[in-house]
């Protein structure tokens, strides 16, 4: 039946070929746009006669800064391939999760994939980070170590969960971030377009592109969730497959399989659970209890008001496991498909007569309180910086959001009380919902154009405002956050401007800036200025970006990537030592980034070693450290002292419940 449009999608093969020159791609360009023509098979049965539609055009997008040419696929084509075509076979056939153990590291491309080649890192062009792992005695051993335990976890698809998903996919989708189906619809011109005057035509405009923007976005949503349902539906019936783990430069870890993992979506964390489970013991039904509060948002207080917030909505969450395709509690969860395999976990473990006895596969996290800030406040000594980020033991967690939204309210309050336009719209408005994300990024290097652009999204989908008000707002309102985080964090204000400051001084003298992390991973700043070659093509210029060590250095980039690389060397660090000493005690350990994953059982045993082995880390004197490879390295370079550290008494992050919580 699909003979024919098998056949067309045949033809696209050789055209697809990575482009290993640039002569090759006008003429991949050329084939792509006029080569290819494309009708179904219900066309060609009941048209045999019509003309075929080009399967490819050229098209143009336009971003804030300039016109984009791009090739688009026929919306005709993309429908029949969603809609069960035989071509959707080629989204799966290469980088799945694997039915075996993977390869032990062992060298920088050897590990991994039994076949498909691998690279322990993930770095391109970059010679010299490349011969740094590469380099005699150079010890990798327990970056390698961490990456393979980490990939030796055993996983398998929660049924329930995913046949609860390919339901209301079907029905339209909708839920959480399972995008709906259906587009928004476009305005329509109005009938007196030629009459209205300029500010409505321009009003309109801008509501047409918006919603077109949205459907673009829905599209891509669409694509994503059907490889991801795809690999799911691929994979349920196997008792266990593996992801195999490599890191970024700075050595931050991944799962190499795009599509289906553990750092993907709710929808994807949902779909996943442990394939080897443990019985919940003495404390797992309460940490069961905690984890639903938490994907409801309600992590801002004590694990025992979490607990009763699972009791008093234990009879919706039996409602819920009963039957989710109905009850729509769960919907309202700020993670809707991991609270429904919550919902499953505790049902069943309450079913039980002894439900200490219950058998569970559900991941716990435990999730670090703003961990950049954490690791600011252990390098300064910062005292107070470290009881915002709940690195000394409190009742209930203080909220470094809440904390900052309240500076902020403070400042635009007495902006109102002078008259000041955009803070008497936003007077009694401010929520640590619309800072959080510019406070996160904050940490990590996250400029005054990226607070505002967070900012007017934050502002943008609480309705608050109209689009203009909202990107007047969040001008105003990026300028507040970023003062209200300085003022409350000066101690990782200084440590941030003296690592950038380092930086900017190795930059300048032309070299990258590099450094060696605790567990021993050297790691390499990539950052370089891009050269450029321009090739004519059939249906416009294209613009290719060149990377090499060759390059000269960019010097901004080098300075500004630093102390947030830095941060991220910590995190990854401590990452890699815990799950190290939880695969030394036999226990089952997965991370993404700053959140840890175990069973349910092993809660506590793993918050005791992840609160121990940051101890240990910063008991060691990281920043004296740095600065001594510096200058080592750079023996012309004058750096500028490490700054003053306070007398913070790190030990106390071994009482604190809500450090990692």
């Amino acid at each position: 039946k699909e003979k024919r449009s098998t056949a067309v999608l045949g033809e696209m093969l050789p055209a697809a070929r990575s482009v290993s020159n640039r002569e090759e791609l006008p003429e991949l360009i050329s084939r792509m746009t006029s080569a290819h023509s494309w009708q179904s098979y219900k066309e060609a049965q009941a048209s045999p006669t019509k003309e075929r539609e080009k399967a490819f055009k050229h098209t143009y997008t336009y971003t804030t800064k300039r016109k984009v040419g791009a090739i688009t696929c026929a919306p005709s084509v993309l429908q029949t391939i969603r809609d069960g075509h035989l071509a959707q076979e080629a989204n799966h056939a290469r980088m799945l999760p694997m039915v075996v153990p993977p390869k032990p590291w062992t060298a920088p491309d050897v590990g991994g994939y039994l076949v498909v080649k691998s690279n322990v890192m993930r770095v391109r062009d970059s010679r010299l980070q490349w011969d740094m792992l590469s380099k005699t005695g150079t010890d990798l051993s327990n970056v390698y170590r961490s990456l393979d335990e980490l990939s030796a976890v055993p996983w398998k698809i929660n049924k329930r969960v995913l046949r609860v998903a390919q339901e209301l996919w079907q029905r339209g989708g909708g839920i959480g971030d399972l995008p709906s189906r259906t587009d928004l619809p476009l305005p329509e011109a109005p009938d007196n377009y030629k009459d209205m005057d300029p500010a409505e035509r321009s009003a309109y405009y801008r509501h047409l592109r918006r919603q077109q923007r949205a459907n673009a976005d829905l599209h891509s949503l669409r694509c994503d969730t059907t490889l991801k349902l795809g690999v799911a539906e691929q994979f349920q019936n196997l008792d266990r497959f593996y992801f195999p783990h490599n890191m970024d430069f700075r050595g931050r870890t991944y799962p190499i399989p795009p599509h289906l993992n553990h750092l993907g979506s709710d929808l994807c964390r949902g779909l996943l659970c442990f394939s080897e489970g443990r019985e919940l013991g003495p404390n797992g039904l309460g940490w069961l209890k905690v984890q639903l509060a938490n994907l409801f948002g309600n992590n801002k207080c004590s694990f025992a008001d979490r607990q009763r917030f699972a009791d008093e909505n234990m009879a919706r969450v039996l409602a819920t496991a009963a039957d989710p395709a109905t009850e729509t509690w769960w919907h309202a969860a700020d993670d809707p498909w991991q609270a429904l395999s919550t919902c499953y976990e505790l049902t069943d473990a309450l079913a039980s007569p002894d439900p200490a006895r219950h058998v569970s596969y559900l991941p716990i996290h435990m999730d670090g309180s703003c961990n950049g800030l954490q690791h600011y406040a252990a390098l300064g000594g910062d005292e107070e910086g470290a009881r915002k980020v709940n690195l000394l033991p409190a009742p209930q967690p203080d909220d470094v959001y809440s904390g900052v939204a309240t500076i902020v309210s403070r400042l635009v309050e007495e902006d109102a009380q002078k008259g000041h336009s955009i803070a008497l719209l936003l007077r009694d408005r401010i929520s640590r919902r619309i800072v959080k994300q510019t406070v996160m990024t904050s940490v990590y290097g996250v400029t005054y154009v990226g607070a505002r652009a967070q900012i007017q999204n934050a502002l943008s989908s609480t309705d608050l405002l109209d689009d203009d008000a909202a990107w007047q707002a969040s001008r105003y309102l990026a300028a507040h956050t970023l003062e209200a985080v300085r003022e409350m964090f000066v101690g990782a204000r200084e440590i941030m401007a003296w690592l950038a400051t380092c930086a900017g001084l190795i930059a300048q003298s032309g070299e990258p800036v590099m450094w060696t992390t605790p567990l021993g991973l050297p790691v390499v700043q990539p950052y370089r200025r891009p050269g450029k070659q321009f090739v004519q093509t059939v249906v416009q210029k294209v613009t290719l970006q060149e990377s090499s060590d060759d390059l000269p250095i960019h010097v901004t980039r080098q300075r500004t990537a630093h102390p947030p690389n830095f941060i991220h060397s910590l995190d990854s660090t401590h990452m890699m030592l815990t799950c190290l000493e939880m695969a030394d005690q036999g226990y089952t350990f997965a991370s993404v980034h700053d959140s840890y994953w175990t069973h349910a059982r092993t809660v506590d045993p793993m918050n005791q070693i992840l609160r121990q082995k940051f101890v240990d880390m910063h008991s060691e004197p990281l920043l004296e450290n740095l600065l001594a490879s510096f200058r080592r390295n750079y023996p012309n370079v004058d750096f500028p002292d490490v700054p003053k550290s306070h007398d913070l008494d790190l030990s106390q992050v071994l009482e604190s419940p809500y450090f990692f919580h």
